[in-house]
């Protein structure tokens, strides 16, 4: 089944966790589905505030293991910390509360842009750890 300007919530004890938002959705009879146009992720934490954003050009959607695979400009940002990933594919296993991948991905923090190859971190990308580093270079502000 095809579908236009997707919304889906998903809660735990009544509070909000995730908002997933997509242009187009096909969804299949097994639960599962594509997003061609790509998809926006909304995390929040327990106080209802938006703590870190997800989006890419490509997402689809396994429900017998409740996981999101995102490919294509894939980047998550930290809204509290102000970090901000790029990468070209992700898996989000929503069970495990986690994010994940073996690709190139590019950190930049406030003070450096750290990057490397694999990655994994909670869903709210605040305690992550890149497997394979490759580089770290400050970034220096504008006099």
């Amino acid at each position: 089944m095809q579908t236009g300007d997707v919304t889906t919530l998903y809660s735990d004890s009544a509070l909000l966790k995730a908002k997933v938002q997509a242009k187009l959705e096909w969804r299949y009879e097994n639960g599962n589905a594509q997003y061609p146009k790509g998809i926006n992720v909304t995390m929040y934490d327990r106080n209802q505030q938006v703590s870190s954003t997800l989006r890419s050009n490509y997402a689809k959607y396994d429900k017998q293991r409740d996981s999101y695979f995102a490919r294509g400009n894939v980047i998550v940002n930290n809204v509290a910390k102000g970090e901000t990933m790029k990468t070209e594919e992700l898996h989000w296993d929503r069970l495990k509360r986690q994010i994940h991948t073996d690709k190139f991905v590019s950190i930049q923090t406030k003070t450096d842009v750290v990057q490397g190859n694999g990655l994994i971190s909670d869903d709210g990308f605040v305690h992550w750890k890149i497997l394979n580093p490759t580089g770290s270079f400050i970034v220096e502000k504008p006099q």
